[in-house]
Formats: C-alpha cells, sequence, structure tokens
C-alpha cells in the first residue's frame, strides 16, 4: 500500500528577516543552527509551504479461517511507515490538520527536526483473535494485539533571541519512541438451553490477563521540565468481566 499528500496547509512568517546561528541547549548539550530575527515582527499567512506532505508505505498480511470443525481465527501482520511534515510536527496527534490555528511555521525555528516520522507511525503491529468450541456447549476466544511505540517529539528551548524565546524538536522525529506494548483478553463462554429456543449465554471476560503495566506516554515532552522522565498514561490493570445474555 503506498499513499501520498501534497501541497498541505501550513503556516509562514512572511516580510521578516533572519540569521542564522549556532546554540548549544542547556538541556541536552547539543548544538542546534538556530534563526534570529532581524526584521520587525513577521506577518502571518496560512498557504501551502513548501515541503509540507505526508507518505504512507504499509505491507499487511492477514490470514483469515472462517469458522469450521469448532474454530476459527484471524490474524494480521503489518509493516508501516508514514513520514512528512505537517502542521502538528511538535504534537503526539495528528488530528484537525486543517483547522489548527497553533501558529507552528511561522518561526523557522518551528522547521528543525520537524519533518521525519510522523505522529501516529507504529512500524509493526501484530493482531490475532480466535475461537474454539468445546463440547457441552463452551466456548473459548481469545485476542492479543502488539505495536511498536509511536515517535515521542521531544523539545528543547532557545532563549536569547530577538523574536523571544522559542521551543523547537530536540531531535528528528521518529529517535525517540513511546514504549511498544501488547494486550492480551481472554473469554469463556457457556450456553445453557431451554425449550424451544429460549438460551442464555453467560460469558466471562478477562482483559490484560498478563497485566502489563507498559506506559503508553511521558507527563511531558520538555526536556526542561522535570515531569520529561515521569511515565504516564498506563492501561487498565487486569480485569474480569461477568455477563449474561438471554436469546429467544
Amino acid at each position: 500500500m503506498h499513499k501520498t499528500e501534497g501541497n498541505s496547509l501550513g503556516w509562514e512568517g512572511r516580510n521578516t528577516t533572519y540569521d542564522s546561528m549556532q546554540w548549544v541547549s542547556p538541556d541536552n548539550g547539543q548544538t542546534y543552527t538556530v534563526f534570529d530575527r532581524t526584521g520587525g515582527p513577521a506577518e502571518t499567512w496560512q498557504t501551502n509551504p513548501e515541503g509540507y506532505s505526508q507518505k504512507y508505505d504499509a505491507f499487511i498480511f492477514t490470514l483469515d479461517k472462517k469458522y469450521s470443525k469448532n474454530w476459527m481465527m484471524n490474524a494480521s501482520l503489518t509493516w508501516s511507515h508514514s513520514t512528512g511534515l505537517n502542521m502538528r510536527a511538535k504534537s503526539t496527534s495528528q488530528h484537525n490538520l486543517t483547522s489548527y490555528s497553533g501558529g507552528f511555521g511561522k518561526d523557522p525555528n518551528d522547521l528543525i527536526n520537524a519533518e521525519g516520522d510522523l505522529q501516529h507511525d507504529k512500524r509493526w503491529v501484530v493482531k490475532f483473535t480466535g475461537g474454539y468450541n468445546l463440547p457441552w456447549d463452551i466456548f473459548l476466544g481469545t485476542y492479543f494485539t502488539y505495536q511498536t511505540g509511536r515517535p515521542r517529539p521531544a523539545q528543547t528551548r532557545i532563549s536569547g533571541l530577538e523574536q523571544g524565546p522559542v521551543e523547537i524538536l530536540a531531535e528528528p522525529r521518529g529517535e525517540s519512541r513511546y514504549p511498544s506494548f501488547y494486550t492480551l483478553s481472554l473469554r469463556a463462554q457457556k450456553t445453557f438451553r431451554f425449550s424451544g429456543s429460549w438460551k442464555l449465554k453467560v460469558m466471562l471476560d478477562v482483559f490484560n490477563v498478563t497485566n502489563d503495566d507498559t506506559f503508553r506516554s511521558w507527563r511531558s515532552n520538555s526536556m526542561w521540565r522535570d515531569t520529561f522522565t515521569e511515565s504516564s498514561g498506563l492501561p487498565d490493570p487486569i480485569s474480569v468481566q461477568l455477563g449474561f445474555k438471554l436469546e429467544f
């Protein structure tokens, strides 16, 4: 699978000038080429800036076993890579690209390290669902998914510029990622049959069977904050759900 999108919307700062300079970040000790404004305040234009585009490549392998001989299964393996540049390069989200009004791109420093793996790039995704009917109207089912982590937009601050302090991406998008994680859930179901078409299904679901506690994000992506290294977004712990379904 291959998809491309060009001439995407973005913001530009016009009718001003900048000088480039070397700047060392106190957050990580890295040297960056940054831009100090030498003219007046920039005019903000929403347009189709050069280089704003998105590309998606994927290979999807699926295996589907329809129900027969008491069992069924569906499995898939997806490799994908989404790259490009858009107005939410400093964010973990990719929604509202056409209406986002954060002003990203008005300052040329916004574009430092901004092109690369997009917000929802998940290089590998594995999914599996299956079920088996045992004797005595007992059904066992399972759901498993695994995915690699999304890019983390770590940021550092630039100070001492004419236009005031600005935040830039500290590294190319995709160099650091949120942790990979998996989820395993199970179901056991027993059907009780009564006279005529009446039957009662009793379902026991166990979610997050292994009680996986891999965190999904960090509390902050700003390197100068104490919360930069603090995890956040923990999944729900192992839980059990009992359900009843009456059919007639």
